[in-house]
C-alpha cells in the first residue's frame, strides 16, 4: 500500500480548521522512511505537515512562524512527492485552496534525497486549490523568508523539482 506522512511542528495535518498565532521551534530530522519498494510521499513543514478543508469548513493559517530548523536526507528509496516548507508543506489540491496570511520562516530548510517530485520552500511547499461560489481561496499575503533553503549535490530528482523563497507550487487564479 502507499503510506503517507505529514509532519508538523505545531500540527501534522490540520482538517477544515484555523492555525493561528503559532510558533514552531521544533528542529525536524528525517533521515529513515521504511520504503519498502512502495511510492511513497512526505509533507514536513514547521507549523503544519498538511492544511486540508472538510467538505463544510476551509481551513487557514495566520499569524504563525516557523523558527526550527528542517532537515530532510531520507534512505534511498522510492518516495513519489516530498514536501518541504517552512510554514504550510502541502494544501490538499482537492478542495479549495487555503488562505495564509501574516507567515513567516526563519529556519534553514535542507533537502537531499531521491525523489520522483520534490518541493521545497520557505513559506509553502505545494499550494493548489479552486475558486468556490462564495470566496476566493488559496491566497497567500504578507509572507516572509528569512530562512537558508538547500538542495544538497547528490540529490536525485527524476520529474520535478521545485525550489522557491515563498511559494514552491502555487496554482489557480490566486494571489501571492
Amino acid at each position: 500500500t502507499n503510506q503517507n506522512l505529514f509532519l508538523g511542528g505545531v500540527v501534522g495535518a490540520v482538517y477544515g480548521g484555523v492555525v493561528d498565532s503559532c510558533v514552531g521551534r521544533v528542529n525536524i530530522t528525517v533521515s529513515k522512511m521504511s520504503v519498502d519498494g512502495k511510492a511513497k510521499s512526505f509533507a514536513v513543514g514547521g507549523v503544519v505537515g498538511l492544511a486540508t478543508n472538510s467538505s463544510t469548513l476551509y481551513s487557514a493559517v495566520n499569524n504563525s512562524k516557523n523558527e526550527g530548523v528542517i532537515n530532510i536526507q531520507p534512505e534511498a528509496g522510492t518516495i513519489n512527492a516530498a514536501y518541504i516548507a517552512g510554514v504550510v508543506a502541502y494544501s490538499q489540491e482537492t478542495n479549495p485552496g487555503i488562505n495564509m496570511s501574516n507567515c513567516e520562516n526563519h529556519g534553514n530548510i535542507t533537502f537531499k534525497g531521491t525523489a520522483k517530485n520534490a518541493y521545497v520552500s520557505g513559506v509553502s511547499g505545494f499550494a493548489a486549490g479552486i475558486d468556490d461560489a462564495t470566496a476566493v481561496k488559496g491566497n497567500i499575503e504578507n509572507a516572509v523568508n528569512n530562512g537558508k533553503i538547500t538542495v544538497k549535490s547528490g540529490s536525485s530528482i527524476t520529474n520535478l523539482l521545485s525550489v522557491a523563497g515563498i511559494a514552491g507550487v502555487h496554482t489557480s487564479s490566486h494571489i501571492i
